[in-house]
């Protein structure tokens, strides 16, 4: 779950949750970032005051997918899809939709 939190809550260590992006749509941290001494000290210059947090689930994770549902999620999202990847972020991209795809059976 990513949780909004104030920046004066962040601690090294925490993974940022989303993307931190500035007004003209440019990445300055990557989602999935660990959160480092610099990146606190960084945040402040750039007058940062919440970021997204990614929380621990007390739930313990996600819920194991079979294979099954694997090759039906590869199935529909073919179907739907007009394109093949071309690089690592599309790849990327199709494995994002899969899993969700997974989620929801």
């Amino acid at each position: 779950m990513i949780k909004l939190t104030s920046t004066e809550d962040v601690k090294v260590g925490m993974i940022l949750g989303a993307p931190l992006v500035n007004q003209y749509g440019q990445i300055l941290i990557n989602s999935g970032a660990e959160i480092e001494e610099r990146h606190l000290e960084l945040l402040d210059k750039w007058g940062i005051r919440y970021l997204s947090i990614l929380q621990e689930d007390a739930g313990g994770g996600e819920a194991p997918v079979d294979e099954n549902q694997v090759q039906e999620a590869e199935g529909r999202l073919g179907e739907r899809m007009k394109w093949k990847p071309r690089n690592q972020f599309e790849e990327d991209l199709v494995q994002m939709a899969m899993k969700k795809m997974t989620q929801y059976q």
